[in-house]
């Protein structure tokens, strides 16, 4: 499974979930022309799609689901609240189109099993969705003021997440919106910042998660660049936290999985974007030494290459 945000923001939203023998579109908040010519771009077309999941009724979420769904026939998931607030908004779809979800009990399509959650967000039951194959699991979780513990339990062992990271405070206080709408972003019902994105993320990768991509990005209150900055700045040292609870616990050592994350001066075309350098790595194993646990590598390239630094 893998998970493809074609469009992302107060502009529009909508995610792919392509599973291989098929695909999901979680929201549709864009025109159904241009959701079309994303799947295009990627060699796909609306045949691919076998539902429409709807995380909640805001209109940057839900624009062209009632026409893809009258157009190819599709199913269309959603919380019973949501629909009710989706009225006046989406053009008539089939009532046997519908299918109601509720938070916590999973169901299947196509083979996925999805399992909707809580979110926190000022709407009638908004709701993240997580999907397994059996093999893999991968989640959505955007538009939400806080990550309870009630969704990081459902996050857990997600291998890929779309994780909101909204605004940049800021950027946010200093900008021209009014007074209201900062609150409402700032509310336990609002959006992520980038440092509670960032904590989520450092919490996460703790859970079993390898892959976290930031999406719903303010283009009023925010950056990538600074979504960046503060991914590098919590990641790491969110995994010490975890790595200094461990040494607390009397273990000894701990499994490292470096894969492509270092510049191997004997591979340097490995290298990808925001690669440790080996400098840069032995400093972090010797923090990691220093807590008295002495860091093992999973066996992978780097197990056999540059003699494990």
């Amino acid at each position: 499974m893998r998970l493809i945000s074609l469009y992302s923001g107060s502009s529009g939203n909508c995610i792919l979930l392509d599973y291989g023998g098929g695909a999901f579109l979680v929201d549709a908040g864009n025109s159904g022309v241009r959701i079309r010519e994303a799947l295009n771009s990627l060699g796909m077309d609306m045949d691919r799609i076998r539902a429409i999941l709807v995380t909640h009724e805001h209109s940057d979420h839900i624009q062209a689901v009632g026409i893809l769904a009258r157009k190819y026939s599709l199913p269309v998931y959603m919380s019973e609240q949501t629909y009710m607030g989706m009225q006046g908004n989406m053009r008539k779809v089939k009532d046997r189109s519908i299918h109601f979800v509720d938070k916590g009990c999973a169901f299947e399509i196509d083979g996925i099993e999805v399992t909707p959650f809580a979110l926190s967000h000022d709407a009638a039951d908004p709701v993240g969705y997580r999907f397994c194959d059996g093999k893999t699991a991968a989640a959505v979780a955007t538009d939400t003021g806080i990550v309870t513990l009630q969704a990081q339990s459902v996050l857990k062992g997600c291998r890929d997440i779309i994780l909101e990271s909204n605004h940049d405070l800021d950027m946010l206080m200093r900008g021209s919106y009014p007074a209201p709408l900062k609150q409402r972003i700032l509310s336990d019902k609002g959006h992520l910042s980038n440092d509670e994105a960032a904590a989520t993320c450092a919490r996460l990768v703790t859970l079993g998660t390898k892959t976290i991509l930031l999406g719903h990005l303010s283009a009023e209150n925010n950056t990538p660049e600074n979504v960046v900055v503060l991914q590098e700045c919590h990641g790491f040292e969110g995994c010490m936290k975890a790595l200094m609870d461990m040494a607390e616990k009397k273990l000894n050592f701990v499994f490292i999985d470096l894969g492509e994350g270092i510049a191997y001066p004997s591979h340097p075309e490995l290298a990808v974007a925001g690669t440790w350098s080996v400098e840069k790595t032995r400093a972090e194993l010797a923090r990691i030494r220093s807590l008295g646990l002495e860091p093992m590598p999973k066996l992978n390239f780097s197990t056999c290459h540059d003699s494990w630094l």
